[in-house]
C-alpha cells in the first residue's frame, strides 16, 4: 500500500492526517483522522473491524512514523460499524480513552449481539413496509455479517452537547444515525471554524438517514424529517471547513447542504409524480420503482431512502398513510 490513501492538513496548532480505509459497503472507503496536537495523537473514528482495514490502518501509521500504541484518545462521530468497528482493538493496543455520544454503546451492543429480538424487529418492520416474508428473512439473514464488523467497547467519557471535550465542542445532529455528532474544533481564530462531521454532511454522496430500532423507552423517529432539522441546525454553526466520513475534505459546507436538500426535493417531486399514476403504494413498491436493480443485500438501504421520503411527504401534507393488514400504504393527500 502506498501513501495515496493519506492526505495531510497543517493547521495553526495541529496537523491532521486523513486516512482512507476500505469497507465492504457501497459508499466505499471510510475516512479516519489522526491528529497530532502538541505531544498527543488523537484519532477520530476507526474504520471497520476487518483484517484488511486493520492492516491498512497499521501500515498508514507506519508511513506516518507513528504507532497505534501512541494514540491517547479516540473520538467517535457516530456508532455505525465503518466508523467505530476498530475502537475496541485500538483501545486494547493503546489504552486510549474513548469519547462518544451517550447512546453509542447501546447501539453498538445491538449491532454486535444482533440477537433474535433485534432480528425479529427488523423482519417485522420490513414486512410492515410491504416486503414479502421470504425476502425480509433473507435480507436480515445477510445482516448477521455485521456481528464481525465490530467488537464491544465502552465509552470512557460521554459527550455533553455544548461542553468542550478535549479539542472539540460536540454538537448532536441526529438523522443519518441516532448518535451523529459534529466535533467542532476549538480555536482562537474566530474566522476559522472547522469540524469533523462524520456522515452528516458529505460532498459526493447524499447521506441516507437510516431506519433504526429505537432504544428501550424511546419512541420511533422519522429519520429524514429529523435529518433535515439537523441540517438546519448545522447551517447556524458558521462552519468554514468540514472533515467528512467519506469523500474529500470540503469548504463552504452551507453550499454542500444546499445541494443535499436540492437532491432531496428532486426525489420528493419524482415520488409525487409517480403517485399521480400509481396510488396506494407501499415503501417496498416505491423502492422497486426507484432502485429496480437493487440487490437483496442493500434492500435495507433502499427502504431507508424510500421510507424517509414518504414520511417527509406525509409531514408536509403531500401524502397520507394508512395501514391495511398491518402494511403501510401511501397515497396523495386528498385522494
Amino acid at each position: 500500500m502506498c501513501n495515496s490513501n493519506i492526505s495531510t492538513f497543517e493547521l495553526t496548532d495541529h496537523i491532521i492526517h486523513k486516512i482512507a480505509l476500505s469497507t465492504p459497503f457501497p459508499v466505499g472507503p471510510v475516512n479516519i483522522y489522526l491528529i497530532r496536537h502538541e505531544d498527543s495523537l488523537i484519532l477520530v473514528d476507526t474504520g471497520i473491524n476487518s483484517l484488511s482495514a486493520q492492516a491498512e490502518f497499521t501500515e498508514s501509521l507506519d508511513n506516518l512514523e507513528c504507532n497505534v500504541n501512541q494514540i491517547q484518545e479516540i473520538h467517535l462521530t457516530h456508532h455505525h460499524v465503518d466508523h467505530c468497528g476498530l475502537a475496541a482493538w485500538v483501545h486494547k493496543q493503546s489504552g486510549a480513552k474513548i469519547f462518544g455520544h451517550p447512546d453509542i454503546a447501546q447501539y453498538m451492543l445491538q449491532a454486535h449481539t444482533h440477537n433474535e429480538e433485534h432480528h425479529t424487529y427488523y423482519i417485522n418492520l420490513m414486512k410492515c413496509l410491504g416486503v414479502p416474508d421470504d425476502r425480509a428473512v433473507q435480507a436480515m439473514t445477510l445482516w448477521n455479517q455485521f456481528k464481525s464488523y465490530t467488537e464491544p467497547f465502552h465509552i470512557d467519557e460521554s459527550y455533553s452537547e455544548g461542553c468542550v471535550s478535549s479539542l472539540f465542542l460536540p454538537v448532536f445532529v441526529p438523522g443519518h444515525s441516532a448518535t451523529d455528532t459534529l466535533l467542532v474544533f476549538q480555536t482562537t481564530n474566530d474566522s476559522i471554524k472547522e469540524a469533523f462531521v462524520g456522515d452528516h454532511i458529505l460532498s459526493e454522496t447524499n447521506p441516507n438517514p437510516l431506519m433504526r430500532r429505537p432504544l428501550p423507552g424511546k419512541k420511533p423517529i422519522k429519520a429524514l424529517v429529523e435529518y433535515r432539522r439537523s441540517l438546519e441546525k448545522s447551517t447556524k454553526l458558521g462552519l468554514t471547513r468540514c472533515f467528512p466520513g467519506h469523500g474529500p475534505v470540503f469548504c463552504s459546507p452551507d453550499n454542500v447542504i444546499g445541494g443535499i436538500l436540492n437532491k432531496q426535493e428532486q426525489r420528493n417531486q419524482r415520488i409525487v409524480n409517480l403517485m399521480k399514476t400509481q396510488d396506494n403504494i407501499t415503501p417496498f413498491q416505491l423502492c422497486n420503482h426507484l432502485f429496480p436493480r437493487l440487490d437483496i443485500a442493500n434492500l435495507y438501504l433502499g427502504l431507508s431512502v424510500c421510507l424517509g421520503h414518504l414520511d417527509l411527504l406525509v409531514s408536509t401534507g403531500n401524502l397520507s398513510m394508512n395501514k391495511i393488514d398491518n402494511i403501510q400504504y401511501y397515497t396523495l393527500a386528498g385522494d
